[in-house]
Parts: structure tokens; C-alpha cells; sequence
């Protein structure tokens, strides 16, 4: 029997929405799962380096540290490992994950503002003091001035003695008090979440431009589900729409083997392209910072990976089984094997009475 015009109209047109469906929600739910987890985050940017380069990073960014006894190059073996002793990785992890959780619990409707606070006292007077400490070495080994010393100021890096009056001890002293009181990598030693401005308004940003930011994110947060049902219930019409309930699966089943295997195909390329076109893209003029950059891509690049590859391989079995399911059912004598229709269009209808044969003419007497 023939489908029903608008029966048929109908589902040419909910059809197509079937596979975008099906897209939509691997990619979706492979965003929200990342970027809605503070702990996933958390372990992307730890697996990524970045801790631990920001110090070297930023010495070779700031190039030299100004003191009154002079301009301290950053390029000195002794003031990076001063620098790193002090800023150590943990450390700036420590600082920055506190952040991350106080963000997003913010996000989450918890708290109506972040309460980060990044509080770097403490390393910026022990940089203070191995910086002093760096620099103390460095003056003892000048030895003292023979003749009267012309220059106006005393630089400790450029100067090739040591002037009358100076000692390495005093040297040392002025370098702590400068580096502690803001002179160094640390102007600000204390950093809230207050402190984070909007332009010139005054306003903390987290109660102005971004103030509507929880609401969107807690909405996005629930797309999966709504997402995940809406393919579900598309699926259902396609298999209920079709002239059989076979068919229906069938429809359905090849939709779901074809979208799982592009994604399947699409996770394999996905690796190749960043390691052949996107890793060579990440140049920048900071070579730590640029490895710590693409070590985070290719993090991120594998998790996208991961959730296709795994999408792709539930989409290809599901509709595996969505083939498979109508000839096991036949097999079991729970499906017709010859598909007929009913008036209602559903497998398993009773067949239509076949006519009765036209009686035999009677003989002639």
C-alpha cells in the first residue's frame, strides 16, 4: 500500500535532520564535557607545561630586572635559577587552579562573584632574597677600585670594580629592598578577583561584561540531554513514519553505520592535520611559550579525538544493531519475511485476505 502523502512529505522532512542531529550533539557534548569540568581543565593546562614555563617565559619577555644598583639581565644563569627557585611550577599551579575553582563555582550559581585571591608575597621575598643573593656573588667577584670612580651611578653588571664605600654586602641589601618592595617580575604582589576592572568603569568585570555569563553557561550545560532526545525522538518518527517498521530501522541503521564511520574517519584525519598544518601554525617570538602552546593544542586536539572516536564507534554499533534487528526478528518468526503493510503502514499488520477464486462454470447438461 502507498504512504500517505503527508505521511511521506513528513518524513522527507525530518529526515536530514536526523544525522546533523547526530553530529551536533558528539560535538556538543565533547565541548561541554571539557570545558564544563574545572578538573579536566585543570589537567590541560597541567599536562600542557605551561606552569612550568611561565617564569622562563616571562624572564626572557622582561630581558632585564632595574635596580638601583644597576639593570640585572634576565639572560644571567644565576637570576633564572634565582627566579625559579622562587616561582617554582607548583606554585603557580597552586595560584592558578585556585582561580579555575573559584570561576567556575561562580559559573555554576554557587558563589554570586569569584573569591579567587593570588597572593605571591611570599615569592616575591624569597626572589627578593635569592636575587640578592645572585647579585652579592656577582659584586664580590669585582675587586676593589684602584682609582677614583667617574661614573655617576654604580652598575653592578657593566662596572669592572668595585668604587670605595661599596660592598657586596650592601649591594645585596639594595637589590632585596627594590625586588621586595615591586622592582622584579612582581609589581603586584596580590591579585583578587576585584581587581580585574572594566575599562574605566571601576566595575569588576565579573559584575558587568560578564555579568550574565553563569546564566548562559548553566544553560549550555543542559544541551546534551536536550540534544541526546532530540535524536531519540527524530530516530522514533523516522521508524514509525517509514511504510514498515523495517524499514524505518533500516533508514535509521545505515544513517548510524554512515555517520560513525565519517566520525571514525574524521578522529583519524583529526591527528594527522594537527601534527601537518596546525602545529606548524603556533609561531610565536617566545620559543618556551610556543612549545607550552602546542602541547596544549595537541591536548585539546586529543580529547576532541577521543570523543568522536568514541562517538563514531557507539553511532557504527547501534546501527549495526539497528540492521541486524529486523532479520534476527524474522528469524524468530517475530517479523513477517515478506514485509507487508497494513492500512496503518506498520509491520506485522495482518495481510490483506487474499480474493476468493471465481467459482467453476457448472458443465452444460
Amino acid at each position: 500500500m502507498l504512504m500517505h502523502p503527508f505521511r511521506r512529505a513528513l518524513l522527507i522532512f525530518i529526515s536530514p535532520f536526523f544525522p546533523l542531529l547526530l553530529f551536533l550533539t558528539a560535538l556538543n557534548f565533547g565541548i561541554v564535557q571539557t570545558v564544563g569540568n574545572p578538573k579536566d581543565i585543570k589537567t590541560i593546562i597541567s599536562e600542557s607545561g605551561l606552569y612550568s614555563g611561565v617564569v622562563p617565559s616571562l624572564m626572557d619577555q622582561m630581558k632585564q630586572v632595574d635596580t638601583s644598583v644597576g639593570q640585572i639581565p634576565t639572560s644571567d644563569p644565576t637570576i633564572r635559577q634565582a627566579a625559579n627557585q622562587s616561582f617554582t611550577p607548583a606554585e603557580v599551579q597552586r595560584n592558578a587552579e585556585g582561580a579555575i575553582d573559584s570561576i567556575y563555582a561562580w559559573l555554576d550559581g554557587k558563589t554570586p562573584q569569584p573569591n579567587f585571591k593570588i597572593d605571591l608575597s611570599n615569592v616575591q621575598s624569597s626572589f627578593a632574597a635569592n636575587l640578592a643573593t645572585a647579585v652579592q656573588q656577582k659584586a664580590a667577584s669585582l675587586p676593589p677600585c684602584t682609582t677614583p670612580y667617574t661614573s655617576t651611578s654604580f652598575d653592578v653588571y657593566s662596572a669592572t670594580c668595585l668604587p670605595r664605600g661599596v660592598t657586596p654586602a650592601s649591594v645585596a641589601a639594595q637589590v632585596k629592598s627594590d625586588a621586595a618592595g615591586g622592582k622584579g617580575l612582581i609589581d603586584k604582589p596580590v591579585i583578587t578577583s576585584a581587581d580585574l576592572k572594566s575599562g574605566n568603569s571601576g566595575q569588576s568585570v565579573f559584575s558587568s561584561q560578564l555579568k550574565g555569563l553563569p546564566t548562559q553557561y548553566q544553560r549550555v550545560k543542559k544541551t546534551p540531554i536536550l540534544l541526546i532526545a532530540l535524536t531519540i525522538l527524530c530516530a522514533a518518527a523516522i521508524i514509525f513514519l517509514s511504510t514498515s517498521r523495517a524499514r524505518g530501522l533500516r533508514r535509521v541503521g545505515i544513517t548510524l553505520v554512515v555517520v560513525g564511520l565519517f566520525m571514525l574517519a574524521f578522529s583519524w584525519g583529526l591527528n594527522r592535520a594537527n601534527t601537518n598544518f596546525i602545529q606548524p601554525k603556533i609561531s610565536l617570538s617566545n620559543p618556551v611559550m610556543q612549545a607550552d602552546m602546542r602541547k596544549l593544542v595537541t591536548d585539546i586536539v586529543q580529547r576532541i579525538d577521543k570523543n568522536y572516536w568514541t562517538f563514531g564507534g557507539v553511532y557504527a554499533a547501534l546501527g549495526l544493531a539497528a540492521l541486524a534487528g529486523p532479520v534476527i526478528l524474522q528469524k524468530r518468526g517475530r517479523l513477517p519475511h515478506k514485509e507487508t503493510d497494513s492500512p496503518a503502514g506498520q509491520v506485522g499488520a495482518a495481510p490483506e485476505e487474499e480474493a476468493m477464486p471465481a467459482p467453476s462454470p457448472k458443465p452444460k447438461s
